[in-house]
């Protein structure tokens, strides 16, 4: 067995997302003390709910005693349709 730290996955739920949408960020690791997201503690959950307000990326570091790793994703919203005129 390794003493290195592993992310076995790292995803947002949903396929799509649209500017001001909630989305959900849920990730799997093994051997770890610690795991930031975007540089805040989330050590105890799997999971997390992000508004997405602009295209941004993420990055997911997972650490121990021995050593770190990391991995990002990048969130592209779309706009919303302007809807001008009802008929």
């Amino acid at each position: 067995s390794s003493l290195k730290p592993e992310i076995k996955s790292f995803r947002i739920k949903e396929s799509q997302n649209v500017i001001g949408s909630t989305i959900h960020i849920g990730w799997d690791a093994d051997n770890y003390t610690k795991i930031e997201l975007a540089g805040e503690d989330v050590t105890l959950y799997k999971n997390v709910e992000l508004v997405v307000e602009k295209a941004v990326k993420i990055q997911l570091v997972v650490y121990n005693d021995f050593d770190q790793i990391k991995q990002s994703i990048r969130i592209v919203p779309y706009s919303s349709p302007n809807i001008r005129r009802f008929s």
